[in-house]
C-alpha cells in the first residue's frame, strides 16, 4: 500500500510541475506581448554585410527591437528587405529614417533609426502589411575598406609607372647626379676664387654706399626744390606753352606757304651751294689736316673733364643754397612771361603775314649772294689752306683755356653760398619787375611793328640797291677779283710767316 501511494504522489507531482512550466512559459510569452511590438520592413539599397538576424534595432543610440527576417526585394534583387520587430514606445513615423551602422572594427552591423517627431504622421502599412521604411547612405566599415582598397591599387598603379620612368631613364639619372658631382668638385676646387669673387662683390657694396648716399642727399635736395613749386601753376604754363605752339602751327604754316613760293630761288641757292660743296671737296686734304689738328686739340681738352667732375661737388653746394621760395617766385614770374608770349607770338605772326613780300625779295637776294659766293668757289682752296695753319697755332690757345678752366674751377669752389642766395633774390626782382612791365613790352612789340614797317620802306630800297650791286658785279672782272683774293691770301701767309716777329 505504501509503495502504490508513493507513485502516485510522484505522478501528480511531475503532471503538476508540466503544468506550472507551462504556465509560466504562458506568463512569460503574455508579460512580453504585453508591452506593445510593431513590425517594419526596412528597404537597404546595395550590401548589408555583418547585418543577420536577431540584430538589434536602435533609435538615435538606444535598443528599441531587433531583425527578425532577412530577405531580398522581389521587384530589385539589388535591394536587401530587413524585417524588424521595435517597442511600440518609439516615437516612428513617415519622418523617420534609417541606415545601417558597424558597431567598432569587429563588431556586428545594426539598424540605426533617426529622426521621427511626436507630432508626426504615424507610419502606417499598405493593405495591412508592415509599414515600409526605406534606408539612407549606409556607414560601414565595408565602404571604408573598399576605398582604401580602391586607393591602394591606384597608388600601386602609380607607384609602378614611377619605377618604369626611373628604371627607363636611369642613364640619364646617373649623367645628371655626375654632373652635379663634377660641378661640386670644381666648386671646391675653386673654392679659394668663389671666396675672393664675394669679397669683391663685399667691397664694392661698400663703395656704393657712400655713392648711394650722396646720390639720395642730391635727390632730397632736388625733390626739396620741386615740392616748392605750385603744380597749379605748372599746369598754368604747361597750357599757355600749348597756346604758344597752336599758335606756333599758325607761323610754321605761314613759313611753308613763304617756302613754297620762293621754290625756284631756293633751288637756285642749293644748286650753288652744291658748286661751293665740290669746291670743298677738291680741297679735302686741307680739310684732314684740319681735322687732325682738331683731335690733337681733343686730346688736350680731355684733362677738362676730371676738372668739370671735380666743379660738380661745388655745384651742389651751390645747389644746396637755393631758397625754394625764391624759385617758386621765379616760376611765378615764368607764368606770367608765359602768358604774355602768347601775344607777342600773334603779333610775330602779324608781322610775318605783312612782311611776306620783303621776305621774298630777301631771299632773292640770298640767292644773287650764294651765285657771287659760287662764282668764287676757286679762291676756297687758298682759305681752307690758311684755315689748317691757322687751326696748328690753335693748340697753344687750348692750353691757355685749360689753364683758364681751371682758374674757372677756383672761382665756383669760392664762391660763397650767401652770394647765390643774394643772385637768385636779385633774379626774382628782375622777373617780378619784368612782369609788372609786361604793358611796356606790349608798346614795345608796337613799336617793333611801326619799325617793321619802315624796315619793310628799306627793304624795298635794298632790293634797288642789290639790283645795282647786281649789275655792278655782273660788270667786275671776274679774274681781277681772283687776283684781289689771292693777294689776300698772300698776305695772310706773310702774316702768319711773320706771326713770331708780331708777338714779339
Amino acid at each position: 500500500m505504501e509503495t502504490r501511494a508513493n507513485y502516485v504522489l510522484i505522478g501528480a507531482f511531475t503532471l503538476a510541475a508540466v503544468i506550472g512550466a507551462f504556465l509560466f512559459i504562458m506568463w512569460i510569452a503574455g508579460y512580453g506581448a504585453g508591452g506593445g511590438h510593431r513590425s517594419f520592413q526596412v528597404v537597404f539599397n546595395g550590401s548589408v554585410a555583418g547585418l543577420s538576424t536577431g540584430a538589434n534595432v536602435s533609435f538615435n543610440g538606444i535598443k528599441v527591437g531587433e531583425v527578425t527576417h532577412l530577405t531580398f526585394s522581389r521587384s530589385d534583387p539589388h535591394q536587401v528587405v530587413a524585417d524588424i520587430d521595435v517597442n511600440s514606445e518609439a516615437p516612428i513615423d513617415k519622418n523617420t529614417k534609417a541606415r545601417l551602422e558597424t558597431q567598432g572594427l569587429t563588431g556586428g552591423a545594426v539598424v540605426a533609426l533617426l529622426g521621427g517627431t511626436t507630432a508626426g504622421a504615424p507610419l502606417v502599412g499598405q493593405n495591412g502589411g508592415p509599414a515600409v521604411i526605406y534606408a539612407g547612405q549606409s556607414v560601414q566599415l565595408q565602404d571604408i575598406l573598399d576605398s582604401v582598397s580602391a586607393l591602394s591599387i591606384k597608388a600601386t598603379t602609380v607607384l609602378d609607372d614611377a619605377d618604369k620612368i626611373i628604371a627607363d631613364n636611369s642613364p640619364t639619372i646617373h649623367s645628371a647626379l655626375a654632373n652635379v658631382d663634377q660641378f661640386s668638385k670644381a666648386l671646391a676646387d675653386n673654392s679659394a676664387g668663389v671666396d675672393a669673387a664675394l669679397k669683391s662683390v663685399g667691397e664694392l657694396g661698400k663703395q656704393i654706399g657712400p655713392l648711394a648716399a650722396r646720390l639720395q642727399t642730391l635727390s632730397d635736395d632736388a625733390d626739396r626744390l620741386v615740392q616748392s613749386i605750385d603744380t597749379d601753376q605748372v599746369r598754368s604754363i604747361v597750357g599757355n606753352v600749348q597756346q604758344m605752339s597752336a599758335k606756333g602751327v599758325s607761323v610754321i604754316d605761314r613759313a611753308d606757304k613763304l617756302l613754297s613760293d620762293n621754290s625756284d630761288s631756293i633751288q637756285s641757292t642749293l644748286h650753288n651751294a652744291d658748286v661751293f660743296s665740290k669746291a670743298l671737296a677738291d680741297n679735302a686734304p686741307n680739310v684732314d689736316v684740319t681735322l687732325k689738328n682738331l683731335a690733337e686739340i681733343s686730346k688736350t681738352a680731355q684733362p677738362l673733364v676730371s676738372q668739370l667732375q671735380g666743379m660738380t661737388q661745388s655745384a651742389d653746394r651751390v645747389l644746396k643754397a637755393v631758397d625754394p621760395d625764391k624759385v617758386r617766385s621765379i616760376v611765378d614770374n615764368v607764368q606770367t612771361l608765359s602768358a604774355k608770349s602768347n601775344s607777342v607770338i600773334d603779333r610775330a605772326d602779324k608781322l610775318l603775314a605783312d612782311n611776306s613780300a620783303t621776305i621774298h625779295s630777301t631771299l632773292q637776294s640770298a640767292d644773287v649772294f650764294a651765285k657771287a659766293l659760287a662764282e668764287n668757289a676757286p679762291n676756297v682752296d687758298v682759305t681752307l689752306k690758311n684755315l689748317a695753319e691757322l687751326s696748328k697755332s690753335v693748340q697753344p690757345v687750348v692750353a691757355q683755356i685749360q689753364g683758364l678752366s681751371q682758374d674757372a674751377d677756383r672761382i665756383v669752389k669760392a664762391v660763397e653760398p650767401d652770394r647765390i642766395h643774394a643772385l637768385v633774390n636779385n633774379a626774382q626782382t628782375f622777373s617780378q619787375a619784368l612782369a609788372e612791365s609786361s604793358d611796356n613790352v606790349k608798346a614795345l612789340v608796337r613799336d617793333g611793328a611801326v619799325l617793321a614797317g619802315h624796315l619793310n620802306d628799306s627793304a624795298s630800297r635794298l632790293d634797288t640797291a642789290l639790283i645795282d650791286a647786281d649789275s655792278l658785279l655782273k660788270a667786275v672782272d671776274s679774274q681781277k677779283i681772283a687776283g684781289i683774293v689771292n693777294s689776300a691770301s698772300e698776305v695772310v701767309q706773310t702774316v702768319h710767316q711773320n706771326r713770331g716777329n708780331i708777338d714779339a
